[in-house]
C-alpha cells in the first residue's frame, strides 16, 4: 500500500499538470453552483443588488469576455516564460535540476489560476441571455473579476518568482536545503532499525561469500524508492535474509540482480514477485530516498561553471560553499545502518548505505579534477574541508577529510605555477592540518 501511495505521489508531484487539471475542474463546479445560486435568487425587481452589480446582458457579456481572452493570453505567458526557464536551466546549469522547476508548486498555481479562470468565464458567458426572459448572472459576473484581479496580483508575483528562481543562488540554496531535508526524513525513518547483535551483523556479511538466489529486475531504471518495511516483512514472513544488490540511485538494467535470498532454496516466483513490487524504479533519480543526488546536482553545476566554454568560477565557489552546508549536516547525522533487523534480533537486510565519506569523496572528486587550476576553488575546498575538520565527529571522516586535503594539495603543486598562488593554498593547508590535529582521537579511541 505504501508503495502504490508512493508512486501515486511521484506522479502527481514529478507533472506540471496536476495542479492546473486541479483548478482547472474546480473552476467548472465552481461556475455551475454560482450559475444556480444567481438563477434561484433570479427575479423582475432587482433592488435587491448592490449598485455594483447591477450590470445589463451586454455589458455582463463583454465583461466576462474581456476577462476569458486576458487570462488566455496571460496563461500563454506565464507558459511561455516556464519553458524557456527550463531551456536556460538546463543548458546553462545542468538537466538534473529540470525536475525543481517542474516540481515549483508557485508556477503550477499560477499556470492553473489562469486556466481555471478562462474556463469559468467561459461556462459563465453562455448563460447570459439578453432575449425574453434576460438572464445576467451577477453573482458569477463579479467573481470573475475578482478572479481576474488574483490573477492578476498572481501574474505579478509569477514574473518576480521566475526571474529569482534563474538565479545560480538561488537554485543551489534550494538543493542544499531539501538535500537536508530529505536527508533528516530518511535518518528518522530508519532510526533504530538496525539489530545490536554484532555476531548477527558479521554473519549476515558472511552470506556474500555464499551464492544466494537472485530476483532480477523487470524493467530498467534508477532504483527511486525502496519499501524497507516491506522488504522487511516479505523477509520475515518466509523466514529469509535478503541482500539487496544495490544503493537507492543506482541504475539497474533489465534482467539485473536486485536482491540475493537466502537460503536460495526457498526463493519461489510469489517470493520475487513481492520483492519487485517493494522497489520502485525510475527514468531518473530524485531526492526523496537519495539525498546524494543533491550533491551531485551541485557538483555538476559546479562543472559546468569550470569548463572553458563558460569559466565561472564564482559559480563552482558558490557550490562548493553549499556542499560544505550539507557536508557539515551529515557529519553530524546518525546515518542508517547497512542492516536491518527482526524484533528477534536476527539480520534479515543487508544493504549499502551512503556515508559522510561517500558525500564527501562525491562533493570533492570531480570539482577537484575541474578546478584545480583555478586558485580559488581550490583554496575554498581546503576552507570547507578545514571547517568539517572542526566538527568531526569519528576517526573516520577526519581520515577522509586528511586523504582529500592531501590530494587537493598534490593537484594544486602540479597545476598552480604563481608562487602567491601556492602560498595562498600554503596556508589554507597548514590551517585544515592543524584543525585535524586539534580534534584528532585521544590515545586508545
Amino acid at each position: 500500500m505504501r508503495v502504490r501511495l508512493f508512486r501515486f505521489q511521484k506522479a502527481l508531484r514529478s507533472g506540471i499538470w496536476f495542479l492546473p487539471s486541479l483548478l482547472t475542474a474546480l473552476s467548472v463546479v465552481l461556475a455551475f453552483i454560482i450559475v444556480a445560486v444567481d438563477e434561484q435568487v433570479r427575479v423582475a425587481d432587482r433592488t435587491w443588488l448592490p449598485l455594483s452589480l447591477d450590470i445589463s446582458a451586454d455589458g455582463a457579456r463583454g465583461m466576462v469576455s474581456v476577462i476569458a481572452g486576458s487570462m488566455l493570453s496571460l496563461a500563454g505567458i506565464a507558459f511561455s516564460s516556464t519553458l524557456v526557464v527550463l531551456s536556460l536551466s538546463a543548458s546553462t546549469y545542468t538537466p538534473r535540476v529540470l525536475r525543481n522547476f517542474t516540481d515549483d508548486r508557485s508556477s503550477q498555481t499560477v499556470l492553473g489560476s489562469m486556466l481555471a479562470t478562462f474556463v469559468y468565464c467561459l461556462l459563465v458567458l453562455r448563460t447570459i441571455q439578453s432575449d425574453e426572459p434576460p438572464f445576467v448572472p451577477v453573482l458569477a459576473t463579479a467573481v470573475a473579476v475578482l478572479f481576474a484581479l488574483i490573477d492578476l496580483g498572481l501574474f505579478i508575483y509569477f514574473i518576480h518568482h521566475i526571474a529569482e528562481s534563474i538565479q545560480v543562488a538561488h537554485i543551489t540554496a534550494n538543493i542544499a536545503h531539501e538535500t537536508k531535508h530529505n536527508l533528516d526524513k530518511l535518518v528518522d525513518e530508519h532510526a533504530g532499525a538496525h539489530p545490536d547483535n554484532d555476531w548477527a551483523c558479521r554473519e549476515a556479511d558472511r552470506l556474500q561469500d555464499t551464492r544466494g538466489a537472485l530476483v532480477p529486475s523487470h524493467q530498467s531504471g534508477y532504483i527511486v524508492a525502496v519499501e524497507m518495511h516491506g522488504l522487511l516483512d516479505v523477509a520475515v514472513q518466509h523466514n529469509l535474509q535478503f541482500v539487496v544488490e544495490h544503493d537507492i540511485g543506482d541504475f539497474i538494467a533489465e534482467g539485473a540482480p536486485l536482491v540475493s535470498v537466502y537460503p536460495a532454496a526457498e526463493l519461489d516466483e510469489t517470493v520475487a514477485k513481492k520483492v519487485r513490487e517493494l522497489f520502485i524504479l525510475g527514468s531518473q533519480r530524485t531526492l526523496h530516498q537519495d539525498p546524494a543526488f543533491g550533491v551531485r546536482q551541485l557538483v555538476d553545476i559546479a562543472i559546468k561553471a569550470l569548463s572553458p566554454a563558460v569559466n565561472d568560477v564564482t559559480t563552482a565557489v558558490n557550490c562548493l560553499d553549499y556542499i560544505g552546508d550539507i557536508l557539515r549536516h551529515a557529519a553530524t547525522c546518525q546515518f542508517p545502518s547497512r542492516y536491518r533487523g527482526d524484533h528477534e534480533g536476527r539480520v534479515r537486510i543487508v544493504i549499502e548505505v551512503s556515508t559522510f565519506e561517500s558525500y564527501l569523496d562525491l562533493g570533492f572528486d570531480q570539482i577537484r579534477v575541474a578546478g584545480q587550476v583555478q586558485v580559488a576553488v581550490v583554496v575554498r575546498m581546503l576552507e570547507v574541508a578545514a571547517d568539517l575538520a572542526l566538527i568531526a565527529t569519528s576517526s573516520e571522516q577526519r581520515d577522509a577529510l586528511a586523504r582529500h586535503a592531501d590530494l587537493i594539495r598534490r593537484a594544486a603543486d602540479a597545476s598552480l605555477k604563481d608562487v602567491a598562488d601556492r602560498e595562498k593554498v600554503d596556508r589554507e593547508a597548514a590551517r585544515l592540518g592543524v584543525a585535524l590535529s586539534q580534534t584528532a582521537p585521544a590515545s586508545g579511541e
